[in-house]
């Protein structure tokens, strides 16, 4: 007799279950239809909102420097959705940030790839070669986006800095060039270009671009390098006057004040020279 409830209960879920499949075998095919899609409709929406919490945890995690868990966090959005060209891109700078350039040139290939307007992935590639000092494949690199976006200042600029550090100065000034026909006003290129003729003792040249620079950026740095162009072209009067000016622009710039002071020592002004470099000394002891 203790059975029979259950058995009851039994027959109950069997009618009930049964009540179910006759109700949905009334539904219309475009009704089943309509709410399969709302079913794949709500699916895809946790998709989706799943994708946009996890790439907007690893943008934090990159934000705040936690580079190995954001790249952990952009490949839980890549495993969700393959095809994100943001997340392979962002993947990239954190591993280009953690000096893992190889895998950062990987992905940054990918973003690219899935995205052909991205060319921050194409400069960002550069400079991973760059600063992993595989310098053919960066000027490789620049040029493939400078082929893409001609009018992209930096990478030109970027290329002349890598020809000016193995002392490659024709080929530096043609680079810088290309920067400031692109930007007239570039003072870092113009600086740059500036000091390539003055090692190659055109100092005319370097004069013009020190000056131009100075215009468009009155730093300094760029004073201090107009001055030894003077200094080196043997115009001391002027030399002082630049020197003198960079210090006016930073007075802690401690060589301005030991250059200043050489071209005093080489006057024989030997008062103002040892002014200048006791000035330069209380600066930087070293």
């Amino acid at each position: 007799m203790r059975h029979f409830p259950i058995l009851a209960a039994l027959f109950f879920m069997m009618q009930s279950a049964f009540a179910q499949e006759q109700a949905d075998s009334t539904l219309t095919l475009e009704e089943i239809q309509f709410r399969d899609s709302i079913a794949a409709i709500n699916s895809s929406n946790e998709r989706m909102q799943l994708i946009q919490e996890t790439y907007n945890q690893a943008s934090t995690a990159f934000a705040e420097s936690d580079f190995s868990t954001s790249i952990r966090l952009f490949d839980e959005v890549l495993a969700l959705d393959s095809s994100n060209s943001d997340a392979y891109y962002n993947k990239g700078l954190a591993q280009k940030e953690s000096k893992l350039y190889n895998e950062a040139i990987a992905s940054l290939e990918q973003a690219f790839s899935l995205d052909g307007a991205n060319l921050d992935a194409l400069f960002q590639q550069a400079k991973c070669y760059d600063e992993n000092k595989e310098s053919d494949k960066a000027i490789v690199a620049y040029d493939r986006l400078l082929s893409a976006e001609p009018t992209w200042s930096e990478a030109a600029y970027n290329k002349g800095v890598i020809f000016y550090l193995e002392n490659d100065y024709e080929q530096a000034i043609a680079a810088y060039s290309q920067a400031i026909s692109i930007d007239p006003n570039y003072a870092y290129a113009l600086n740059d270009r500036g000091s390539c003729f003055r090692a190659i003792e055109e100092y005319d040249k370097a004069i013009a671009d020190y000056l131009k620079a100075a215009q468009s950026d009155a730093q300094a740095f760029i004073y201090n390098n107009l001055a030894s162009a003077y200094r080196k072209s043997g115009n001391r009067e002027k030399a002082i006057e630049f020197y003198s000016k960079a210090i006016s622009v930073d007075a802690n710039f401690e060589m301005a004040y030991n250059n200043r002071g050489t071209v005093y020592f080489e006057t024989e002004n030997y008062d103002m020279a040892l002014k200048d470099f006791k000035k330069a000394i209380d600066i930087n002891s070293e």
